[in-house]
């Protein structure tokens, strides 16, 4: 329980059961309940096709202020040679088949507290090893879901693909 209360919600008994089978013991499995429900809530935020229209107009709006603080100008971002990762990217290095992640906040690569450099970033995560920056990040600009090498925004970049400028 927290501070919010409770209340009850009828569900299909098939589907509580279903629930105590598969935890191989009874008792409570509201937990798990509470736990689906917030992340479908989490997941469809802002969609328009379930929630009304009020609520995803106001929740857009408090994304954008809330990406501003966090990140900055969405038109801004930090300059890596002829690339720019836009304020509000995600960057990713697996090293040793583990993923670690940074992201740009305010024009700075931020790996928890502390502003790196491309290739800073890439030499930390593999444990003070040499690294080649450009070959070992990966970016997810905001707004999309795909992860591009470096090394490819980089090249695309030089023959005037996109990435260079904002």
């Amino acid at each position: 329980m927290n501070d919010h209360g409770e209340i009850a919600v009828l569900i299909d008994a098939r589907l509580h059961n279903e629930l105590v089978l598969r935890r191989r013991r009874a008792g409570d499995v509201s937990h798990i309940v509470e736990n689906v429900l917030s992340d479908f809530l989490e997941r469809t935020e802002g969609d328009t096709d379930l929630w009304n229209e009020d609520y995803v107009r106001e929740w857009l709006e408090t994304q954008e202020d809330d990406h501003l603080e966090r990140y900055g100008p969405p038109d801004k971002g930090h300059h890596w040679k002829n690339i720019v990762l836009h304020n509000g990217a995600k960057l990713k290095i697996t090293y040793k088949n583990r993923d670690h992640f940074a992201e740009i906040r305010h024009g700075r690569i931020m790996d928890g507290k502390y502003p790196r450099t491309p290739s800073e970033w890439a030499n930390c995560v593999a444990n003070h090893t040499s690294r080649n920056a450009w070959r070992d990040i990966y970016v997810q600009q905001p707004g999309t879901t795909k992860w591009v090498a470096a090394q490819v925004m980089r090249y695309e970049a030089k023959r005037g693909l996109g990435y260079g400028s904002l």
